[in-house]
Parts: structure tokens; C-alpha cells; sequence
């Protein structure tokens, strides 16, 4: 994959990044809260069961989401983020974790995956299979001078 690192001053300079054409939106082991603590939540499952005004903590979870939904996560207090922009929906067998380290970004790409976006703190990663969409950040007058690193 190709790949460049750069400063982000705003979520929309997160925001404007991001690849019109792709709808699908993936983050892996989202956790919603920067910080270990108990909170009320309604807790739903598969399987049928519903508790109500449970106390969770610690919750991390895959999620799916288009970019509206980006938008409002992007509003939270998580600093670290790792966001995957897909062609197509993530199949239910697709497991990141489980993915052999040697073949991963092959399997990834043959289920849609295009661009890889990791935010951390002010730094923003972004790689892509595809060179010209680095290239075209690259060359944007808005993030030209903001570029700690670039790859491929």
C-alpha cells in the first residue's frame, strides 16, 4: 500500500480527505469512551437477549457506518482511530483480527477495501492501494505543507 502521514488542524480537514466514491466506512475495536468507566447503556444482542439500564465499561467493538456516521465520531473524545473506507459492506466471516499477517492486505482488497485512515491525535495516516489518491493529497494546496511522511 502507499501511505502518507500529516498534521490535521479539524475534523473537517479529516473529513475532506476521505473518498467521495467509497460509502462504506469500517472502524475496528471502536471504543466510544477515552477513558475506563462505568455508564448506563441498553444492551442488545443477537441472540434475543435485552438488558436495560445495564452499566457496561471497556466496551470495544467493530462498526459499520457511512459517512454521516463518521462525522459524529469524529465528535467524540477518541484520539486514536482506525478507519477503514470500503467499496462494499464488510461480509459477517471477515474478521480483522483473525486475518493472516502475511495475506491480509490481499483479502482485504479482494472485499473492497480502498483507503486505510489512522488518526492519532493530530497526525492523520492515510494508505491506499491506489497511488494516485496519495498523490492527489500530496498535491493539495490545503495539506502540501503539512506532510511528516510519505510511502510508496
Amino acid at each position: 500500500m502507499h501511505s502518507i502521514t500529516l498534521e490535521t488542524e479539524s475534523n473537517n480537514d479529516i473529513l475532506g480527505i476521505f473518498d467521495p466514491t467509497v460509502p462504506h466506512f469500517f472502524v475496528h475495536r471502536f471504543d466510544p469512551s477515552p477513558a475506563i468507566r462505568w455508564f448506563d447503556a441498553d444492551v442488545k444482542t443477537s441472540s434475543g437477549l435485552l438488558l436495560r439500564n445495564a452499566q457496561v465499561r471497556s466496551m470495544q467493538f467493530d462498526l459499520q457506518t457511512d459517512i454521516e456516521g463518521i462525522k459524529q465520531i469524529l465528535e467524540l473524545p477518541v484520539y486514536q482511530l482506525g478507519i477503514y473506507q470500503f467499496a462494499r459492506k464488510v461480509p459477517d466471516t471477515l474478521v480483522l483480527d483473525y486475518l493472516p499477517e502475511g495475506s491480509r492486505e490481499k483479502i482485504l482488497q479482494s472485499n473492497g477495501l480502498k483507503h486505510f485512515f489512522w488518526t492519532n491525535f493530530e497526525f492523520l495516516t492515510v494508505e491506499s492501494f491506489e497511488p494516485e489518491f496519495i498523490q492527489a493529497i500530496a498535491e493539495n494546496p490545503i495539506f502540501r505543507d503539512r506532510i511528516i511522511k510519505r510511502e510508496g
